[in-house]
């Protein structure tokens, strides 16, 4: 199967956040700062994310449309990237 340019995320192990790799070793929780992998380089990186099992659990490769910023091609990934999708259980009490 052929796959075209992809980002790399994961959720943060402590907060449960999402995370993009930034190409610099680390992580961020905006996809506009995400680095796109292409081929070889993308199961390089994930290869290396899972080796750090310290920082981030569940690492997988996301297939995009590149540009500022890349666009998830696939619905869910759309939506981990616009952030949690129900309030804290501090802000549900004002919404009520």
């Amino acid at each position: 199967m052929s796959r075209g340019p992809v980002v790399l995320t994961a959720n943060d192990l402590l907060t449960g956040e999402v995370v993009w790799a930034d190409g610099a070793g680390g992580w961020t929780r905006a996809l506009a700062q995400a680095a796109i992998f292409p081929g070889l380089e993308a199961a390089a990186a994930l290869a290396e994310a899972e080796a750090r099992s310290g920082e981030v659990v569940g690492p997988y490769l996301v297939e995009v449309q590149p540009g500022p910023p890349p666009r998830p091609k696939a619905l869910r990934e759309a939506i981990r990237a616009q952030g949690p999708t129900t309030l804290p259980a501090a802000d549900r009490a004002e919404v009520r």
